[in-house]
């Protein structure tokens, strides 16, 4: 009910204020649990008309829209370089927000909110019952996006909340080949994503049950040039994140690599790392894929 108002906000972000902006956060992400903490008993029951389906799909589709629109608004804030002043001859930071407001666990919050999301039925609320694309890809676009701030990373609880929402994602609702292909577009461009995304395969593979994640990705890395790889510096990060997955990885990508007619270039690349953490991989996994 408090739709209009929400999206006035938003799209005037970068004219209202701080605590605007965060008072309408938390209310948001109150609202995006109360309804997932709502919908079960409707889920469970055999047969509920169709007005019935269509209110709380399209409460669905506006809080989680809201919500990950303002999601990625206030990361970006986040990763703005910090305002400094100097003061007689001394440099202090500029705070941007105020009071006790948390980047850090709000993002924890809202990536666990989105969870309790998804791991419900809600493919019933469509017609046909399966959830669109569309409303996955606004998901899990959130997502890549937080993990292209370096803190995201760091930060452990987001860092697991994320990949547990990716991962949920894949195994449920079908977005193994859309992961495969964001997973190789970042490692393309974001130099502390090599090990995470590593970590982040190995969860769907071992976690959620999806190894053909690692087929998916192995053929792209193996379809791609390795001039282009030296001239963008990428890889490196391509070296790391095949010697840090699943073991058998590397001789997916040469495979491929060899009938795509670049496998010795390819392989090049990624060998001597993959001899180096052969035998570390295989203690880690216990056996291979």
């Amino acid at each position: 009910e408090n739709f209009d108002l929400i999206y006035s906000v938003l799209s005037q972000v970068n004219e209202v204020e701080t605590d605007v902006k965060e008072e309408v956060w938390t209310l948001l992400v109150k609202a995006v649990s109360q309804h997932a903490s709502q919908l079960p008993p409707l889920l469970d029951t055999a047969d509920f008309d169709c007005s019935t389906r269509l209110q709380h799909l399209n409460t669905l589709k506006m809080t989680t829209y809201l919500l990950t629109q303002f999601m990625e608004t206030f990361e970006a804030e986040d990763t703005k370089p910090t305002t400094v002043t100097v003061t007689k001859g001394r440099k202090t930071k500029k705070k941007t927000t105020k009071g006790d407001w948390d980047w850090e666990g709000e993002r924890l919050r809202a990536v666990q909110s989105l969870s309790q999301v998804v791991e419900l039925e809600i493919g019933r609320l469509w017609e046909p019952p399966v959830v669109e694309e569309e409303f996955v890809n606004m998901i899990a676009n959130s997502c890549y996006k937080l993990l292209e701030n370096p803190s995201t990373c760091k930060e452990k609880a987001s860092k697991d909340a994320v990949f547990h929402l990716l991962g949920t994602l894949v195994r449920r609702y079908n977005h193994s080949l859309g992961a495969s292909l964001k997973i190789i577009q970042l490692l393309q461009h974001f130099e502390h994503l090599a090990s995470p995304l590593a970590q982040l395969v190995e969860l769907f593979a071992l976690q959620f049950g999806n190894k053909s994640v690692i087929s998916d990705i192995t053929r792209e890395i193996g379809r791609m040039d390795p001039s282009k790889l030296v001239r963008d510096n990428s890889g490196t990060r391509f070296t790391i994140f095949t010697a840090a997955a699943p073991p058998d990885t590397g001789d997916r990508v040469a495979t491929v690599g060899r009938s795509s007619g670049r496998g010795t270039e390819i392989g090049s690349v990624t060998r001597a790392f993959l001899r180096k953490m052969a035998t570390t991989s295989t203690a880690r996994f216990g056996k291979r894929l």
